[in-house]
């Protein structure tokens, strides 16, 4: 569907787009190369997955950064800090508030739900990033991906998660992180539809590591759940977004080709 309209609405020749060679590692991964990065899809849980070092974790948050959030073991967020921060979930929280008093001060007043008062909005792409947060290992960052509002709900959208990539990526830049771990943003309470969250995140970083040629980071990897019983997009149609959004992403215009 995402390609017919492509192709039918902005005339992209799709047999045109640049051939992307996609490898796979075992059952549990496929990939590509852009530059120097190694774009990965992992299917698994994204609190199980084993990190490099130099390694950060990126967890979906509202734009309010609140116990609702983080509380939520139903979220990538709630059930990675289950795992990790159980029996400290208040400190972190109190981690988390203290973080963005400091660093993100801008913020406007929004209704969360009718019957409530006005909240702290922190905006969509604040990031609060979590340097071995209460004496772990990990390596956080938090990104406000979704919005919540009276008679609207909590949603997500694709502009929502290319600004929210746009931010990830001068964080990650800043700080020097060689290893970005991420789920499908946007996707989870946001509503997002789950495959054309995976091609935003991969046009929206394709984009950005192209133009460095993929030299400020070693590996890239999108982590789509899976369990037992569940797994939220097929390896098969994963393979598909790969090939489609990074050939989308690094192909030329035709027009430039002509001039060139």
């Amino acid at each position: 569907m995402i390609s017919l309209i492509l192709y039918f609405e902005i005339g992209i020749d799709l047999f045109s787009l640049h051939r992307i060679r996609i490898s796979k590692i075992k059952n549990e991964s496929i990939y590509t190369e852009i530059g120097k990065t190694n774009l990965i899809i992992r299917f698994d849980k994204l609190e199980n997955v084993v990190k490099k070092e130099n390694s950060v974790v990126v967890l979906p948050a509202n734009e309010y950064f609140d116990d609702e959030c983080i509380k939520d073991s139903k979220s990538a967020l709630g059930a990675y800090l289950d795992k990790y921060f159980r029996n400290n979930l208040d400190q972190f929280q109190k981690l988390v508030n203290d973080k963005l008093a400091q660093s993100c001060s801008e913020c406007t007043l929004q209704k969360k739900k009718e019957d409530d008062g006005e909240q702290k909005s922190y905006g969509i792409g604040c990031c609060v990033f979590l340097d071995k947060p209460l004496n772990s290992a990990e390596k956080i960052l938090l990104v406000a991906v979704t919005e919540q509002r009276a008679g609207l709900g909590l949603y997500s959208n694709i502009s929502f998660v290319y600004k929210a990539v746009n931010e990830i990526y001068r964080k990650i830049i800043d700080h020097r992180i060689k290893n970005v771990y991420i789920p499908l943003l946007g996707s989870g309470h946001g509503g997002l539809n789950k495959r054309i969250a995976l091609l935003t995140l991969i046009t929206a970083f394709t984009e950005l590591l192209k133009k460095d040629n993929g030299d400020k980071i070693d590996s890239l990897k999108i982590v789509i759940y899976k369990n037992d019983k569940v797994q939220d997009i097929s390896n098969r149609t994963a393979r598909k977004i790969l090939s489609f959004g990074v050939g989308l992403a690094t192909s030329k215009d035709k027009a430039k080709e002509k001039e060139e």
